[in-house]
């Protein structure tokens, strides 16, 4: 997108802060339409969900090219594409908690390192497709490219989970008086709506809302900044340092937060604290090599950041509320990604140089990994809630001998472990 910024902004002759609503629609429907694919996923199939979004993104690729107005544009590049391609990424990232259960750290940080791969080839692709077809013309080619989802997508398949109602003999294990504590917190961390009294599920969606409006406005800006600085005769350079980066952030914070004791939570603030400080040293670069640098370490700061949002919801909820948290929690991204470009692109308006622009990317910054924090915090307070009930339990003779021999004490102990991942 942020390519195309620069094309957009030169042909319909607007304002920076108009011309950013495109890409701002874009990411923030991509995001938004998350709770709209799983619908499509449950109700039909991961597959024909994939192909329908990769249809309805190649006509949106087909339309742009008739474009006549940033207004045209905000409804086909915006709104339509950003949905499409929602469902094609959406039934991928879901596709990998039915299929995988092991590792399931490493394989979302290897399939997420997909959109590194992408951009890296696209920096330099986009550019030749400008110079030798024109915008318009690059559009069908991207729609070619798009139309090849229906083919990736056609080897996807929803797997049937296994019933899991409790039968009668499991429920009786709640009729005795030293399991109504266990039974209450059952019965919340099956309750959806116990998240929207959860403090915890407040700050990451909050955290990812600042993180997104920084980010997305930084994409969509960073050509037009490079111009600013005389560097764009080399900006293919920089996207693709850019995409070399995304995919190494992406597949190193997989495997760093796969490690025993290692939490996605203090990893992704620290990366979050160093995108901000990378953010504005990139404001004072002046040279080509410098500029470049910045690119490569920011392409692994904001990689690691995006596999980490989708780790982490699954570390402090649990598999079992992991897809209605993923929900919510990119309908907060989506809004993110709505609101910050507009204000950023305003910011430059008024400031040229970016530097105004820049520093409110990275205080945004900041204040996402702030609420990581917050987020950690209140979850190892949780996590030493669930060990004392633990404690209580084998206190009252519930022993391991006897959990191995005793399968109604065994679920019991189950239901204890899963407090740490179920909310309160």
């Amino acid at each position: 997108m942020t390519q195309y910024f620069v094309v957009f902004h030169n042909e319909f002759e607007e304002s920076k802060s108009f011309t950013a609503i495109v890409g701002s629609i874009t990411y923030g429907t991509y995001y938004s339409a998350a709770p709209l694919a799983s619908f499509l996923i449950q109700r039909y199939d991961i597959r024909w969900t994939t192909i329908l979004g990769a249809i309805l993104s190649t006509s949106c690729y087909i339309l742009n090219a008739f474009a006549t107005s940033i207004f045209y544009l905000i409804l086909t590049h915006g709104l339509l594409l950003g949905i499409g391609l929602c469902l094609i990424s959406n039934a991928s990232i879901i596709s990998l908690g039915m299929y995988f259960k092991r590792y399931a750290h490493v394989v979302t940080g290897i399939s997420l390192a997909g959109t590194g791969v992408g951009v890296f080839i696209f920096a330099v692709f986009i550019p030749y497709l400008l110079d030798k077809y024109g915008w318009r013309g690059s559009m069908f080619i991207m729609a070619a490219v798009t139309l090849q989802s229906c083919i990736t997508g056609s080897v996807l398949f929803s797997l049937k989970l296994p019933n899991r109602c409790k039968n009668e003999t499991e429920m009786e294990l709640f009729d005795n008086p030293k399991s109504e504590i266990i039974r209450e917190q059952a019965e919340k961390s099956t309750d959806s709506k116990s998240l929207l009294t959860s403090s915890r599920f407040w700050c990451l969606n909050i955290s990812q809302f600042f993180f997104c409006m920084s980010i997305i406005s930084l994409v969509i800006l960073y050509k037009d900044f490079a111009l600013t600085k005389n560097l764009g005769d080399y900006f293919a350079w920089n996207v693709a340092a850019f995409g070399i980066g995304d995919i190494g952030g992406r597949l190193l914070s997989g495997l760093l937060v796969s490690i025993p004791n290692c939490s996605s939570a203090i990893t992704l603030f620290g990366v979050a604290v160093s995108v901000a400080i990378m953010v504005m040293v990139t404001c004072f670069m002046e040279v080509t090599i410098g500029f470049i640098t910045c690119s490569l370490l920011l392409g692994i700061g904001i990689g690691a950041q995006v596999a980490l949002y989708f780790i982490l919801p699954s570390d402090v909820f649990g598999r079992e509320k992991y897809v209605v948290v993923l929900g919510y929690v990119q309908t907060t991204a989506g809004i993110g990604s709505l609101i910050g470009p507009p204000i950023a692109g305003v910011i430059t308006d008024f400031d040229p140089s970016y530097k105004w622009t820049l520093g409110f990317i990275s205080i945004l910054q900041l204040v996402s990994s702030l609420l990581v924090f917050i987020v950690y915090y209140l979850h190892s307070k949780r996590i030493k809630t669930r060990d004392g009930i633990l404690a209580v339990l084998d206190n009252e003779d519930i022993k391991i001998g006897n959990v191995l021999m005793n399968p109604r004490a065994a679920l019991v102990k189950r239901s204890a472990q899963g407090i740490g991942g179920a909310d309160m």
